[in-house]
């Protein structure tokens, strides 16, 4: 075994480490997120008007900062795995992309998380009134 094989291995390890992170970030970005910041809230308010009106401003934004860490975490793959990306200059394409998997990654944890929420909403909660949902 020679010393750039253990680099290597070393290299795919953090990169797996870093997905691995980017995946659990990803589902608490859209879950852990506002629950933790919905649970300090009211920890620290005790009107539940203030509890609203601070809850509209503070998931939204703990949700751009962890997000922020997202996208260091996405950078630091790109780095291990040796991957360069430029950004393209095709102005068709009108949103940015991050490259490398955080793309992805946020996407599918986004649908998966609606589903949940939507099917613990319809089938799982106590709805509304004594009847559920229906």
């Amino acid at each position: 075994m020679s010393a750039e094989s253990g680099v290597g291995a070393a290299n795919r390890l953090l990169g797996a480490l870093l997905l691995a992170l980017m995946v659990i970030g990803a589902f608490a970005l859209w879950v852990g997120v506002p629950a933790v910041v919905l649970w300090a809230l009211g920890k620290l308010s005790g009107d539940a008007t203030q509890h609203l009106i601070l809850g509209l401003i503070a998931v939204p934004s703990g949700m751009v900062l962890f997000g922020l860490v997202l996208a260091v975490l996405n950078t630091a793959y790109l780095r291990v795995s040796g991957v360069s990306f430029a950004p393209s200059d095709d102005e068709s394409e009108w949103r940015p992309r991050l490259g490398g998997p955080l793309d992805r990654i946020i996407g599918i944890s986004a649908v998966v998380c609606l589903a949940a929420f939507l099917g613990w909403l319809l089938f799982g909660s106590a709805g509304v009134g004594p009847a559920g949902p229906w």
